[in-house]
């Protein structure tokens, strides 16, 4: 039986609001059409009504200029690229490889003072996308941001970054989030991903961070950011770094990061960049 998947702009308690002028009808709409299991009205029993779209995947398209319901053939959708967007000295973020030898930089995380997550994919009435100017000026957290872009780009499909990174604690959280920063310096957040390290995880090495699916326009003059922490308190439990599941463990133990910027050890975000955007429908 074909599958239809529609991703729209609501947090999850938003569906049963925001949320229910489009994912009501869509589901009554294929139930009718694949199942015969929708509402016996004058127009479907003549199929005067026009059936759901074709194309198996719906999604919200979000940011500068955009704005817009998209139908794509499927998830991950086709004719995206995927570019590379290297973390490098000072902050920046851009396409260029690094070259030569850059330190590599630091920070500490502290599960006693776990690094707050604004925003994102929770259920509460503060979820979705929101300010977070506030976590960026934490000493746990590494902010490297782009130049301001020249033309707007299109990401639509699976976000990913590849860190190097060095631990001084096996037990510890790598937590990323992808940023769009408009041109008064406001940071709202798209998209992130946490990955849980143990023993069986070597104490240097690359780590592959999955930050999920996007379906975002960076508008012109908008600069492309990415935060690095060890947590992101509430959203994912604190890691008490010291093996237990517990999380008021007494015996909390704190976690010394590096990560590598240089062209032996590079830090990379991957970004599917779809050529030309996606139709509208």
């Amino acid at each position: 039986m074909p599958v239809r998947l529609v991703v729209g702009p609501w947090a999850h308690l938003d569906l049963n609001s925001k949320g229910a002028a489009v994912a009501l009808p869509e589901s009554l709409d294929w139930l009718d059409r694949y199942a015969g299991l929708g509402p016996k009205t004058a127009e479907s029993r003549t199929g005067s009504r026009p059936g759901p779209p074709d194309h198996p995947v719906r999604i919200w398209v979000g940011g500068e200029g955009a704005e817009q319901w998209c139908e794509i053939g499927g998830w991950p959708p086709p004719g995206v690229a995927e570019q590379r967007w290297y973390l490098g000295a000072n902050g920046s973020l851009g396409t260029a490889e690094p070259a030569g030898d850059v330190p590599a930089v630091g920070f500490r995380y502290d599960p006693a003072d776990p690094t707050p997550s604004p925003g994102g994919a929770i259920m509460a009435t503060n979820a979705g996308s929101r300010d977070n100017e506030a976590v960026e000026r934490r000493l746990d957290v590494l902010v490297f941001s782009s130049d301001p872009l020249h033309e707007p780009l299109e990401v639509i499909g699976e976000v990913a970054a590849e860190l190097s990174v060095t631990r001084d604690n096996p037990y510890a959280d790598l937590f990323v989030r992808l940023c769009d920063v408009d041109p008064r310096g406001r940071s709202y957040n798209v998209c992130d991903g946490i990955v849980r390290l143990t023993e069986a995880d070597p104490l240097t090495g690359t780590v592959r961070v999955s930050l999920l699916g996007a379906a975002h326009r960076f508008g012109r003059g908008h600069r492309i950011r990415l935060q690095v922490a060890g947590g992101a308190f509430p959203r994912f439990a604190r890691n008490p770094g010291n093996g237990q599941v517990d999380a008021t463990a007494a015996d909390l133990v704190p976690t010394q990061y590096d990560i590598g910027l240089d062209a032996a050890h590079p830090s990379v975000l991957l970004l599917p960049v779809a050529a030309g955007g996606v139709n509208p429908g």
